[in-house]
């Protein structure tokens, strides 16, 4: 996955939504000590709920796809 898949403000698509929550832009990291970003908090345009989701979740094909389609 490209660094700016998760930079703030990325836009994400779930492929099966939930309670109609389709598309997601990425809110805030969850920074750790060390190490690299490993969670985002994603926030549902429709909604505006937010969610913390790991960053290998987002690398699945079958669930997100980047960008809004």
């Amino acid at each position: 996955m490209h660094k700016d898949a998760i930079l703030l403000g990325a836009k994400w698509t779930k492929l099966q939504p939930q309670q109609r929550e389709k598309h997601f832009v990425v809110h805030s990291h969850i920074e750790r000590a060390e190490g690299p970003v490993d969670r985002v908090r994603l926030e549902a345009v429709r909604t505006k709920s937010v969610y913390t989701v790991l960053v290998m979740e987002l690398a699945n094909a079958q669930r997100w796809r980047v960008g809004w389609h």
